[in-house]
């Protein structure tokens, strides 16, 4: 008796199990395009490599050739990402094969485009600003447009130079969101490719190997400036770090001398990588959802313990590029990169006691002083960095900021 009802069960539930599939082919069946149609799509299909639009073409290569030998010299200060040697090889190899469509000569002629937006910028005079910036950007959308070549097919160096350049062409402009896309794409890339770790290294020529720990620093220094300014969760975790910073005796590209015989270029990129250290942890310790579930104790302590590594990290800075304390006239033909090293150094201090200013001490009015104290060191850090505008260019590309 039991068997025949769990037979006559499994028939009905079977049965209904049947029905149920007709039915979901059939809706399936109405939501495929008829057969006409789907040859009309495939008529449509291109089936070829990856293609570059043009919105503008490259400049004659003597040109450039001229032009990336000497752009780059003060650029390469903040943010040491050209080589005029590789670039002028990589226009030799454009020039050779131009009608390529690989993805090795794709991304190429990304990294060509962006550069050429970034060296007209730097050296535009201001006579003929307007018309050389509009030009600026279509190279720039030249590169921009190869972007998903980049993230799908990038597996080396240029292809991670190529998206910083892109993304320090934005920086500073009022375009965060494609600023924020092309940073964070290229921190992703290069863990992707292995680059945060030493290991990845070992059997690299120190040349090389430089070149590719640039790469990687210059990708941190941006994701974390983007996100302590925006909130947005850092693409890294320090945890997960193991390499070297650069180092700051040979950067691999030309530079100036300006303090006592030392490369100022080399002192001022380890130094703000370094400061990026510190940025990170401001953000997930201040900043980041587990903070939420401190007590305004613990919390207090974590940003003084913050704001003692800035003052530690302050004191490892040449005193004549220090912070409140610079001699600008012994730094006069390189004000540029340490003036953007204090903005993002007085913004990390703003950062922290914004936080502690913020914070509601209820009961316990011992913590009242802090937060009045931090208030006011608010208001001296917007002082300070009023009183550099006084040291900047008249005309000035938005990416100091």
């Amino acid at each position: 008796m039991i068997e025949q009802i769990c037979e006559t069960q499994m028939m009905t539930s079977n049965g209904s199990f049947d029905e149920n599939m007709m039915i979901l082919r059939d809706k399936l069946s109405a939501l495929f395009p008829d057969e006409n149609s789907v040859k009309s799509l495939k008529l449509q299909i291109s089936r070829g490599p990856f293609v570059l639009n043009k919105f503008t073409g490259l400049a004659q290569k003597a040109h450039l050739k001229s032009l990336f030998g000497i752009a780059f010299d003060d650029f390469n200060c903040s943010w040491p990402l050209f080589n005029p040697s590789i670039l002028i090889a990589l226009l030799d190899e454009q020039d050779i094969n131009d009608a390529a469509s690989t993805c090795e000569s794709l991304t190429r002629w990304g990294m060509l485009n962006s550069a050429a937006a970034i060296a007209i910028r730097s050296r535009t005079a201001k006579s003929s600003y307007n018309e050389m910036i509009d030009l600026s950007w279509h190279f720039f959308k030249n590169s921009f447009s190869l972007f998903s070549v980049l993230v799908s097919r990038g597996t080396d160096i240029l292809a991670l130079e190529t998206l910083l350049a892109m993304a320090l062409f934005t920086h500073g402009s009022t375009d965060l969101r494609t600023t924020s896309l092309l940073i964070s794409t290229a921190a992703r890339i290069s863990l992707t490719l292995g680059f945060h770790r030493e290991t990845f290294y070992t059997d690299m020529d120190p040349v090389r190997a430089e070149r590719h720990r640039r790469a990687f620093w210059i990708a941190y220094i941006l994701d974390q400036d983007m996100s302590i300014k925006t909130g947005l969760p850092s693409v890294y975790s320090n945890d997960d770090l193991g390499l070297d910073y650069a180092s700051s005796g040979s950067l691999g590209v030309p530079g100036k001398i300006a303090i006592s015989g030392s490369r100022v270029e080399a002192i001022v990129f380890r130094i703000r990588t370094e400061l990026a250290m510190i940025q990170s942890n401001i953000q997930s310790r201040l900043y980041s959802e587990k903070s939420a579930k401190m007590t305004v104790t613990q919390l207090l302590g974590a940003a003084m313990e913050l704001d003692h590594q800035l003052e530690e990290w302050k004191k490892t800075i040449p005193s004549e590029m220090q912070p409140g304390h610079t001699v600008w006239s012994a730094v006069a033909p390189l004000k540029e990169p340490i003036i953007s090293l204090h903005f993002a150094y007085y913004h990390a201090i703003d950062v922290i006691h914004s936080f502690v200013a913020r914070l509601k001490p209820g009961d316990d009015i011992t913590l009242l002083p802090q937060c009045v104290s931090s208030a006011l060191t608010q208001t001296s850090t917007a002082y300070e960095t009023i009183r550099l505008l006084q040291h900047l260019p008249p005309q000035l590309p938005g990416a100091l900021w």
